[in-house]
């Protein structure tokens, strides 16, 4: 139902009707699932409820994997959603939201990226990625 809001695991979560979209489907109505956040309300995720195809997620993955113009390929970009905490590692910054609201974030050293992708987010880095993934940010910062 629109605007309905439900708990799960102490973390807010609400379903509102979107716009229409007319850009690359005619016509396609939306859902949009919203998470409560320490500021507010934030979007999370848009649903569309007509058929979709494997091409039209392929396109926007290929560009956000490759273009220039895409935040994706300039830094690395994680996020873990577990029952108890919400962590992002954007670039070097990792910040753990916790249903409550409360937010902690710290800045990590170039070296400590692949431990962490490791330890917080379950993503093990082999061969020369480590070290190639270190140089690439110490490259940007």
């Amino acid at each position: 139902m629109d605007g309905e809001e439900a708990v799960q695991d102490g973390w807010g979560f609400r379903l509102r009707r979107g716009r229409t979209v007319t850009t690359w489907t005619p016509h396609t109505a939306e859902w949009e699932m919203h998470q409560r956040g320490p500021g507010g309300w934030v979007q999370r995720h848009t649903f569309v409820l007509n058929e979709v195809f494997r091409i039209d997620f392929e396109v926007g993955s290929y560009y956000v994997s490759t273009s220039a113009r895409s935040p994706f390929t300039t830094r690395p970009f994680v996020q873990k959603f577990s029952s108890d905490a919400l962590r992002v590692l954007d670039g070097t910054k990792l910040t753990v939201t916790r249903p409550d609201g409360t937010a902690e974030s710290r800045t990590l050293a170039p070296e400590d990226v692949p431990g962490t992708l490791a330890e917080d987010f379950g993503i093990v880095l082999e061969g020369e990625d480590p070290d190639r993934l270190v140089e690439f940010v110490r490259a940007r910062n």
